[in-house]
């Protein structure tokens, strides 16, 4: 919360150069979104393969469960 007050003071001060102030709390802004994402982003790749992965495999499973399906494999003759 340390760009609000940029951006306030960029809305307050408009006409004095204030528009330089908020462009300069954006910049700011966009730096450390960057470079959260450059520290995390091995591990939100990683998050999202889980994902990927993890939420077809629930959805297939749950699917044959309802259908049924629960002993698969296992026939009686």
């Amino acid at each position: 919360m340390r760009w609000l007050p940029a951006l306030i003071f960029g809305q307050v001060f408009e006409g004095l150069g204030g528009c330089l102030v908020t462009i300069f709390g954006l910049i700011v802004l966009a730096g450390i979104v960057c470079g959260l994402y450059m520290v995390f982003a091995k591990l939100i790749f990683t998050l999202i393969i889980i994902i990927a992965i993890a939420i077809p495999l629930y959805l297939g499973a749950r699917f044959l469960y309802r259908r049924g399906i629960r002993n698969f494999g296992d026939d009686e003759d």
